[in-house]
This record gives C-alpha cells, structure tokens and sequence, in this order.
C-alpha cells in the first residue's frame, strides 16, 4: 500500500483499488470535523489526467475525481503500473 497525503486529503492505493480520504469536509450544521471516503475499483478508471500537479480520474460513470496529493506525478506512475499490470 501507498500512501499520498495533502492537507485536506489522503489517498491510500491499494492492488485493486484506491481510498480516497477527504478530511474536514464541511458539509452542513453543525460544523464538526469529520472525513468522507470513496472506495474506487481500478478497473472503474476511464483516463488518468495530471493538469497544474493535480491528479484527475476520469471514472467510467462519466464522473471525474480530482486528488490533490503531495506526489502527483509519483501517484500518476504507480496508477499506471497497477492498471497496466491488471
């Protein structure tokens, strides 16, 4: 497992999947700390994207996930070295 962190983010990247976990994310009153985490199979990722050091997955959904981590280019290689490897 690896791990890539920013302030309001962690990205856990497993063998099969990626955890994304957003921290502090203020959703609605009361403004308590708390976190949200998505769970996103490999073989759920379209398009892998680096644009201005910013990580986007493009999703098969249509959706896109933009993850803000300190080693963005490190996170894009290990991406994809695992879907190449699958």
């Amino acid at each position: 497992m690896k791990v890539y962190q920013s302030d309001n983010m962690t990205v856990y990247l497993l063998k099969d999947k990626i955890v994304v976990e957003f921290i502090n994310t203020v959703l609605r009153e009361p403004l308590l700390p708390h976190s949200q985490l998505y769970v996103i199979e490999l073989s759920e990722i379209l398009g892998i994207r680096l644009i201005r050091d910013k990580v986007i997955l493009v999703l098969r959904d249509g959706t896109s996930l933009e993850l803000n981590v300190n080693d963005p280019y490190g996170l894009v290689k290990d991406l994809v070295n695992i879907i190449k490897s699958e």
